[in-house]
């Protein structure tokens, strides 16, 4: 599903995109079909393996790497990059698939395993560069953490839209149970039964989303028949945001969902239900985002969970706003377009400030050169600077981006800061500078595009001094609009650039 995401953004944006798929029961062909994607079915194996555990990853090929990469190289051709998503594939698939194809390799893995690619984005929750340091080579590029989550773009689009009221007091909440795929692990009855046993008339609306395709698909609806005035039930949803945005708490894995709930500022308890998701588990609770529950304590820790989300419920939606922004997949898109050389500056990435930056930002913001053109040309002290840095980093609603560059050793170094600053739902104003040894050479213009490929669905203005020529020309350039003698803006450009 990640995957038909990315697909569906890479293709706006004039990409031409096909999936490479093996036929097997509750597949997704179908899916990606009426999406609009060409398959290559790839070749099925003589016998059907049969993982011994959620964590028999190499049964999942049900074929040796090498026939996987001769069949798929036989089906694909003129291909320029090839994005793989598959728990069973690494180095020795992408090393004959690259030397069949002659293409650029992109990996999203979340395991932590070795790989022979030019670009990696592992979405993990506290994930780190670092981590994949000794895991690929030295010329990869590595993207980590869930600011590149690959969500759907309506979850960012009906996040901006969205007027959170930190005073609003909700009386009774509305449950949404959502256990992802097919439930194969038959967890929704037992959540349901939970939920019985604590109150249905503690709930305004208790709404369970499962799968036809899901072998308990019957024991849920019959349970769901004797309960019909209190419990709602939904086989697909096209738009799984606008339905999160009618709920209050979740329960749910946790798996890529998580994401798109915290986006939505939508708390939840969690069961998890895959040796992969022990991380992804440990770093949520952490976060203060969800609650853990493991499958065999259902019955005895379910009421004391979701107390606990109830009585800090502000705590836990503040903390999911502020973990996943869903502009993910844009991010990622941009790294994708650079695989092709389409860079025409010294530019390497715009990548969120965090608290580390706030010295080396307010050096930035001291300089002559700086203030000079500054709305506010009064240099701040250190103490004022952190304390207005840290009201930034911590807010929902702006965005606060560190400019980086390619040094010669490979590294990226920062070389400057673009922030959009939320004025009402879908308008913000930008903010830009750039450290003085990197004027002259494209990097604005190169940080306003990626401000474009990534925020393309929002209304930006530009408040430029008369006297700030240069500043003029860039916004002029980059096609904003010039409204009066100090103020640009542009229109919202959805998927054209």
């Amino acid at each position: 599903m990640r995957c038909l995401v990315l697909a569906q953004v890479l293709r706006e944006s004039g990409h031409n995109v096909n999936f490479s798929m093996r036929e097997q029961p509750a597949d997704l062909i179908d899916l990606v079909k009426s999406k609009g994607f060409f398959v290559h079915k790839l070749v099925n194996p003589v016998i059907w393996n049969k993982p011994a555990h959620n964590a028999d990853y190499p049964s999942w090929l049900h074929v040796t790497e090498q026939e996987d990469a001769i069949s798929f190289c036989n089906v694909n051709s003129n291909v320029e990059i090839v994005i793989v998503d598959h728990y069973s594939l690494n180095t020795g698939w992408e090393i004959n698939v690259r030397a069949s194809l002659n293409c650029k390799i992109f990996v999203i893995d979340d395991l932590l395993r070795s790989h022979s690619c030019d670009l990696l984005l592992d979405q993990t929750l506290g994930r780190k560069k670092d981590d994949y340091k000794e895991l690929v080579p030295k010329s990869s590029k590595i993207i980590a953490g869930c600011e590149y989550a690959l969500l759907n773009p309506y979850f960012a689009k009906a996040r901006i839209n969205k007027k959170y009221d930190s005073r609003e007091k909700i009386v009774k909440h509305k449950v949404l149970i959502t256990m992802g795929g097919i439930d194969s692990s038959n967890v929704t009855l037992p959540v349901l039964k939970e939920i019985v046993k604590y109150g249905l008339y503690n709930f305004s609306l208790v709404t369970v989303v499962i799968n036809p395709k899901s072998p308990f698909y019957e024991y849920v609806i019959e349970y769901i028949s004797n309960y019909e005035e209190f419990i709602n039930q939904v086989d697909f949803v096209e738009n799984m945001a606008e339905l999160m945005l009618n709920h209050t708490i979740a329960i749910g894995a946790p798996g890529a969902t998580s994401w798109e709930r915290a986006c939505l500022g939508l708390p939840s308890i969690i069961v998890p239900l895959a040796e992969n998701q022990k991380m992804v588990c440990h770093q949520l609770t952490e976060y203060g985002v969800a609650i853990k529950i493991e499958l065999s304590d259902l019955g005895t820790a379910f009421d004391k969970a979701l107390n606990e989300l109830l009585m800090n419920y502000d705590e836990y939606k503040a903390n999911c706003l502020e973990l996943c922004d869903g502009l993910g997949v844009f991010r990622t898109q941009t790294h994708i377009n650079k695989l092709n050389g389409d860079n025409e500056s010294c530019f390497s990435d715009c990548r969120l400030a965090n608290m580390n930056d706030i010295q080396q930002v307010y050096h930035w913001q001291t300089l002559p050169e700086t203030r000079r053109f500054s709305l506010n040309t009064r240099v701040p002290s250190l103490e004022e600077h952190t304390l207005w840095m840290k009201n930034k980093l911590t807010s929902n609603n702006d965005y606060f981006y560190i400019i980086e560059v390619n040094s010669d050793a490979g590294d990226n170094i920062p070389a400057g800061v673009i922030r959009l600053d939320k004025l009402d739902n879908s308008k913000f104003l930008v903010s830009i500078f750039i450290a003085p040894e990197y004027y002259g050479k494209a990097v604005a213009k190169s940080a306003l595009g990626f401000i474009d490929m990534v925020h393309r669905d929002i209304v930006i203005n530009a408040t430029v001094l008369t006297a700030n020529m240069a500043s003029q020309k860039l916004f002029m350039k980059a096609g904003y609009t010039k409204l009066d003698d100090e103020h640009y803006q542009r229109s919202p450009i959805g998927n054209s650039k």
